[in-house]
């Protein structure tokens, strides 16, 4: 009898023990995971700022891991290691963010520049999207492309670690994304800048730079310097969102290096991140160098109609001289309507009265050269060469396996050069017009549709080109002109009619990126629709009608369709912060494969809240 009281009694404080251990460790692991949600959350919004590269990111993101596995045991602790699966899912995160970082070890990080002929061997990510898809076309239309190289996104790297700059930048781009005094906004890229500005390009870059370009063109030659950002080729074209130089000279090209990169912080270059979701890290900038062209003709070519890709028809742009006025809007371009099907083939055209052409000026620099009455009113292109270029941009098209935005140049020998080409953004929303609203007013109709649609808001036009910056949210804008200054209000737009007709100009690819229902080439539009004036904007059937009262509610998001967009690299984006799973609980041994610390984490804190200490079950 006293024996199995003994025994009742040692049992019940080893019951007792066990009760008070379990309820120790589930509170350990309620607290470390709401610590680690916070960690990954501060992890999510630093990353934002400091490359996943940097010593400080690495120490954090380890120790993350490290933290997480110990949340795992403690799980399986408290349950009997009923959830072992964990241990294998945590293994794979660990093993891909391991070989994310022995990644950016590899021989690429030492690499500064890269020619065409080694584009093959690197990663795009060290080269851009813009140096990459043109190396291409180097390679399979050599005759089209002239020779180059760019400097990676290695070296970029390099200049921000041996200037010091990293820290001096994440401070200053701190909170930004919630600023709205626009004053403060210019007044923290402009320090930003500043600083970039006045560093010194590493002696290795500059050394490289003076190599390859002596080596490629000559030590006399003229050269052209250009962005070639990560992820300027995919849904974010990122166009016209960096400075370029053009004539630049030899001893004058890290210079040009220095301010392409610098021009990553001016302010339309960072609304365009912050409106499109992009971190810092997300968009590194590597820079692209090609021998200038001596142009005699230049301009765009659309090989599908953004305004209705179903048709047979092509857009070709062109102007004298340079195509640098055209691709801001500040120029009134050529426009020719050529058929897909017969590339030769003009179904209509519009030959601009052009007083100027520009040509290149000094160092850096371009100028502007008047234009003889003769030139000025005749076509920048001969029929012959319309058709040339159509069927060239048909064949990169069907190369390159999309329809595409390609820049080009005749030259003064009548030869054809392909300067950029990116993919076409055509349409991905579905269009919304029901055509006439019931009983509504025409208030104006025709024009070209840039982007199709229906949107709805008050009519807004600035009374200057500084009066821009007062645009409100959810405008409809209508100007006569075009101009650079444009691009900075679009996200915060509901559409856009333009008294200028400008298909192939950065205004109509940042247009097309958003989104954004919007028509150009509307005869008297700011005189027939005046500022406060509730208008719906029906861009596909080239219609603005009168709105009876605000109709807010229906109207499209004015940012549009942003597929591609993330706030943080794709790879660690996957492997720490993408929630997979819509119920924290629900993973087992099979849905476990591909999952992210997040989603571990999420999945530990809920089963140890569900577990019950005394029985040493789940509740419910």
């Amino acid at each position: 009898m006293s024996i199995f009281y003994r025994r009742m009694v040692h049992t019940d404080f080893y019951n007792a023990d066990a009760m008070r251990r379990r309820s120790e460790v589930k509170r350990s692991i309620l607290n470390m995971s709401g610590l680690l949600r916070r960690d990954i959350e501060n992890l999510e919004s630093e990353i934002r700022y400091f490359p996943p590269y940097s010593s400080r990111m690495r120490q954090y993101i380890l120790q993350i891991l490290e933290r997480t596995l110990l949340l795992t045991e403690n799980l399986n602790f408290l349950t009997g290691d009923k959830y072992q699966f964990l241990y294998a899912a945590h293994q794979q995160v660990e093993n891909a963010v391991r070989a994310y970082f022995k990644s950016l070890e590899s021989r690429e990080g030492s690499v500064l520049v890269v020619s065409p002929a080694e584009a093959d061997t690197v990663d795009e990510k060290l080269i851009g999207d813009k140096s990459a898809k043109l190396f291409n076309l180097k390679k399979n239309f050599p005759g089209n492309v002239s020779p180059g190289f760019v400097v990676t996104t290695a070296a970029y790297r390099l200049f921000i670690d041996e200037n010091e700059l990293e820290e001096k930048i994440h401070t200053l781009l701190k909170d930004l994304d919630v600023i709205a005094n626009r004053d403060l906004f210019h007044i923290r890229t402009r320090a930003i800048r500043k600083l970039m500005e006045e560093a010194a390009v590493p002696e290795r870059i500059t050394a490289e730079i003076r190599e390859w370009s002596e080596k490629t063109a000559g030590r006399d030659s003229r050269w052209a310097v250009r962005s070639s950002g990560i992820g300027e080729g995919g849904r974010a074209t990122f166009a016209g969102q960096f400075d370029s130089f053009l004539n630049v000279a030899g001893d004058s090209l890290p210079d040009a290096y220095r301010k392409v990169i610098a021009s990553r912080f001016t302010d339309r270059a960072v609304y365009y991140r912050l409106a499109g979701g992009f971190s810092e890290t997300d968009t590194p900038m590597a820079v692209l160098f090609m021998p200038m062209i001596d142009a005699r003709s230049a301009g765009v070519l659309y090989t599908s109609d953004p305004g209705d890709s179903s048709s047979d028809r092509m857009i070709l742009n062109s102007v004298w001289g340079l195509a640098a006025d055209l691709l801001s809007g500040r120029a009134d371009p050529d426009t020719f309507i050529v058929s897909r099907s017969a590339p030769g083939r003009i179904i209509k055209s519009y030959v601009a009265e052009k007083q100027t052409a520009v040509v290149p000026g000094a160092d850096g620099l371009t100028g502007k050269e008047q234009l003889a009455t003769a030139r000025s009113g005749a076509p920048s292109l001969s029929e012959n060469e319309i058709s040339d270029l159509a069927q060239l941009g048909l064949a990169i098209e069907k190369h390159l396996g999309a329809p595409q935005d390609i820049e080009w140049v005749v030259d003064r020998q009548n030869k054809y050069w392909i300067v950029q080409s990116r993919c076409l953004l055509l349409p991905r929303r579905r269009d919304r017009s029901g055509g006439r609203p019931e009983q509504a007013e025409l208030l104006t109709e025709g024009g070209d549709t840039i982007f199709p649609g229906w949107t709805t808001g008050p009519v807004f036009t600035p009374g200057s080109d500084a009066a821009l910056i007062e645009t409100p949210s959810g405008a409809i804008l209508v100007v006569k002109k075009l101009h650079s200054g444009i691009v900075e209000v679009l996200p915060y737009l509901a559409g856009l009619i333009a008294e200028q007709s400008d298909h192939t100009g950065r205004i109509a690819s940042r247009v097309q990126e958003y989104g954004l229902p919007c028509l150009f080439g509307v005869d008297n539009a700011t005189e027939k629709l005046p500022p406060g004036t509730h208008i719906v904007l029906d861009a596909a059937h080239r219609s603005v009608f009168a709105a009876s009262a605000p109709e807010t509610d229906d109207a499209p998001d004015a940012r549009g369709d942003n597929d591609g967009f993330s706030s943080v690299p794709g790879t660690l984006s996957e492997l720490i912060f993408k929630s997979k799973h819509t119920d924290p609980v629900d993973l087992s041994s099979e849905s476990a494969q591909g999952v992210s610390l997040y989603d571990i984490v999420r999945f530990v804190h809920g089963k140890a809240a569900k577990f019950n200490p005394v029985s040493g079950r789940d509740q419910g």
